[in-house]
C-alpha cells in the first residue's frame, strides 16, 4: 500500500515539473544542494580527522635558568627581587595566621600590583582587609592606601591568574577539579 502511494506521489511530481522546465531546474537545484550539503556534512569531520595526522608538535626549549638570569642583573635589581620575595613571604605568613590562606594569591597579587612606589610594613592591617567581599575589599584598599584599583581590571587579572596557576597542574584526571575552580570563581564574581 506504502509503495502504490509512494509510486503515484512520484509519478505526480514527474508530471508536474516535466511540462515546466522552469521549476524543474528550480526542483532539481534544490535537491542537489541538499544532497551535497549532506555529502559535505558527512565528510568534513573525516577531512578535519586526517588533517590531524599531518600536524607536528613544535618542539619549544623553555628551560629557564634563574641563577643565570640573576647574575645578569645589577646590585640594585638583585635586592629589589629579594625585597619583593621577602614581601611576599611576609604576606604569605601573616595571611596564614589571620586564617585567610585561601586569600593569599589575592592579596600577593594586589601587593606586587599596585604597591609598586610604597612597601607595607604593617601586614597584619594589609590582611585586616581580607575579610570583606572583593569589591568592598578594592574600595577599601583604594581608600587606606591612596590607591587607583579599578575593581574589573582586577578581577580580571585575579582570574587569569588563578586560572594559569591551575592549568600549570592540570592533568586528565583533574580537569573536573579544574572545571570546579573556574565555576566557583565565576560564580563568586557574579
Amino acid at each position: 500500500m506504502f509503495t502504490t502511494a509512494a509510486t503515484l506521489l512520484l509519478k505526480r511530481i514527474a508530471a508536474a515539473f516535466s511540462s515546466d522546465k522552469q521549476k524543474k531546474s528550480k526542483f532539481l537545484m534544490v535537491i542537489g544542494s541538499l544532497v551535497l550539503g549532506l555529502i559535505l556534512l558527512f565528510l568534513m569531520p573525516i577531512a578535519v580527522y586526517q588533517s590531524f595526522g599531518y600536524m607536528e608538535s613544535p618542539n619549544v626549549d623553555v628551560h629557564f635558568d634563574e641563577a643565570a638570569f640573576l647574575s645578569q642583573l645589577t646590585p640594585e635589581q638583585q635586592a629589589d627581587i629579594s625585597a619583593v620575595e621577602a614581601d611576599g613571604h611576609a604576606i604569605a605568613d601573616t595571611m596564614a595566621a589571620a586564617g585567610l590562606r585561601e586569600q593569599t594569591i589575592k592579596a600577593q597579587l594586589i601587593y606586587m600590583s599596585y604597591f609598586k612606589d610604597s612597601r607595607i610594613s604593617d601586614f597584619a592591617g594589609y590582611a585586616g582587609h581580607f575579610y570583606q567581599d572583593d569589591f568592598q575589599l578594592i574600595q577599601s584598599l583604594n581608600y587606606d592606601y591612596s590607591l587607583g584599583i579599578d575593581y574589573d581590571e582586577f578581577i580580571n587579572t585575579y582570574i587569569f591568574v588563578i586560572v594559569d596557576q591551575e592549568i600549570r597542574v592540570i592533568t586528565n584526571k583533574e580537569l573536573w577539579k579544574w572545571l570546579f575552580l573556574v565555576n566557583k570563581i565565576l560564580e563568586s564574581i557574579l
